[in-house]
């Protein structure tokens, strides 16, 4: 007898539903220590690991009022990427809320925090929600489940607008490029300008300029440093783009010399 079976869907969600505020508020009282990860493993400065908390906590509120138009349709697998930390979180919960049965797969590296959250809840759960290690096998009644996400970041560009203010304009391209200091999936690292371009280069260049690039427990920085391998993949990248006919730099990056505790990170003027 199959999971689904023994755990009927309309159970199951029933639930998960009721379940539901217990996950928001633990993730509330567990996001000092989830900053914390997030800094450590990523580097990421506050607003960043604020940002990436905050959205975790709204698509949970936003599953909180959804309806679904049908329940069940078997076990699921959700995966939590490495390098895009607690969105396993909303996904799983989506299905449980569907009724189906899950298992969350950590790839190896990724982030545990979104993982030990489900798994607190599988106490109340039980067996409809599971959590894998990288290198473990499924359970083998998992082991023919269809995978549901979460999806791999895809590369993002940005567009500005001939009628878009340039110094908003810039001030959201400098977010959205420097998202975790330019290694989130989901950083914009090409924009297409429609039109006049010269006050929205004056504005990057102010904003790159006056950037302020330290460490992850620094409340102004604008950006936190990067592992050292991605510090030598950049000033390559820098050294290629200057052999590029036709292309100028409007900011000279390369690297900072800022007072660090570990040999491992690097600062990189953006």
């Amino acid at each position: 007898m199959d999971l689904e079976t023994l755990i009927p869907p309309r159970r199951l969600a029933a639930a998960a539903r009721a379940l539901q505020p217990r996950l928001r508020e633990l993730v509330g009282l567990r996001a000092d220590a989830i900053e914390g990860e997030l800094a450590e493993r990523f580097g990421c400065v506050t607003w960043d690991r604020v940002r990436l908390i905050g959205q975790a906590q709204q698509r949970l509120d936003e599953i909180r009022d959804e309806r679904f138009a049908s329940l069940g349709g078997g076990g699921a697998v959700v995966i939590e990427r490495a390098d895009q930390p607690l969105e396993c979180l909303p996904t799983a919960w989506r299905c449980l809320r569907r009724g189906q049965p899950v298992v969350v797969q950590l790839e190896r590296g990724a982030l545990r925090a979104g993982a030990e959250l489900l798994q607190r809840m599988s106490r109340s759960i039980g067996p409809a929600l599971r959590v894998c290690e990288a290198d473990e096998a499924r359970p083998a009644d998992a082991a023919e489940w269809r995978v549901v996400g979460v999806e791999a970041a895809k590369t993002r560009v940005a567009v500005v607008q001939p009628d878009a203010d340039p110094e908003v304009a810039a001030y959201l391209l400098a977010r959205a490029c420097l998202r975790r200091t330019g290694t989130d999936p989901r950083a914009v690292h090409r924009v297409v300008v429609v039109g006049a371009r010269p006050r929205l280069e004056r504005h990057l260049r102010r904003l790159w300029l006056g950037a302020r690039m330290g460490p992850p427990d620094d409340s102004e920085a604008f950006a936190g440093p990067v592992r050292t391998e991605l510090a030598s993949a950049y000033r390559s990248a820098l050294e290629a783009w200057t052999q590029v006919p036709g292309c100028s730099c409007l900011v000279e990056g390369g690297p900072l010399v800022r007072p660090t505790d570990s040999s491992e990170w690097s600062y990189l003027a953006p």
